[in-house]
């Protein structure tokens, strides 16, 4: 989810029933769809790592002050399996926004 605000965006993701130690997974909101997935949107440093803590579920917010998310475009996010992961991600999801 996307939380469009007048001085920027909020994205907010979670993830379920992740294997117990798994690693940092990076994450990001990307432009276009899952098929055909853009540029990130934003800078790279507004998105923290998601550390799962030992349990199966972890939660991620980014901050990204200055970018607004227009609503007649298509976002996702993306949650890959590490930092050098060039492949298909972990996870795919389309956005839905909210104003």
């Amino acid at each position: 989810m996307a939380a469009v605000h007048d001085w920027g965006t909020v994205a907010l993701v979670r993830i379920r029933r992740l294997p117990r130690g798994a690693a940092a997974l990076p994450w990001h909101v990307h432009e276009g769809t899952c098929a055909t997935r853009g540029a990130v949107v934003g800078p790279l440093a507004s998105y923290s790592p998601l550390r799962p803590a030992g349990g199966e579920t972890v939660d991620g917010e980014a901050v990204l002050g200055g970018v607004w998310l227009d609503p007649d475009r298509r976002y996702t996010i993306d949650v890959h399996r590490g930092p050098d992961d060039t492949g298909p991600p972990l996870a795919c999801v389309e956005l839905t926004l909210r104003t």
